[in-house]
């Protein structure tokens, strides 16, 4: 069964704060989605900027600076060294079918690099697999949980583990590797969202 595409940052959201997101007072423009330009401006239905900075018109992301600790609470994270090893490169198709309550989303690039993101919509779980370029293993994650999303993320040789629970109110817990704890306020869920998603997914799935 074909369904309508999802991008990467669409299935990284899935696997990360699903669920979660729909109380969040933040909302891209209508059909609007993090670009990955150092700097852009998108209106509503708009692409909303990335990197180094980005403003948004109305219902989209605040300008947000994420070279600045100050602005981005998690520059420098383990969630983002985590992610280091997915860097894509080139184009990428998207694939998503759906068997009875399972729903099965693979994006793939030219390089090799790839998600694969196994949902279970019954019992509200959900597994992946994060592949570097060539196809290499790169990272797993699991998700569990409806109202607060738990999501352990760990390297494909099983070395280090970063937990992450994002809660009702989209704030968000992170255990790094560590054991040291990072946490996010509500009111940090837009710079998550705006640094960090598009961050690990620089390119859009046709």
């Amino acid at each position: 069964m074909r369904l309508a595409r999802v991008t990467p940052i669409a299935a990284l959201l899935l696997a990360l704060v699903a669920c979660s997101s729909k109380n969040s007072t933040t909302t891209t423009g209508s059909g609007g989605a993090p670009g990955a330009s150092t700097s852009s401006t998108g209106g509503s239905g708009g692409s909303g900027g990335a990197v180094a900075s980005s403003t948004t018109g109305s219902g989209g992301i605040p300008s947000i600076d994420c070279t600045s600790a100050a602005q981005n609470p998690i520059l420098g994270s383990c969630l983002v060294t985590l992610f280091s090893c997915f860097q894509p490169t080139g184009s990428c198709s998207a694939q998503v079918s759906q068997t009875n309550n399972t729903t099965e989303n693979d994006d793939v690039w030219t390089d090799g690099s790839a998600i694969d993101l196994t949902t279970h919509i019954d019992t509200m779980t959900a597994e992946g697999t994060v592949l570097s370029a060539g196809g290499a293993p790169c990272l797993t994650f699991t998700r569990s949980g409806d109202v607060d999303i738990t999501t352990v993320i760990k390297t494909a040789d099983g070395s280090s583990t970063v937990t992450m629970v994002v809660h009702s109110d989209t704030s968000i817990d992170i255990t790094c590797p560590d054991m040291s704890k990072l946490s996010l306020t509500p009111s940090q869920h837009s710079a998550f969202e705006a640094c960090f998603l598009p961050d690990v997914y620089s390119s859009q799935c046709d």
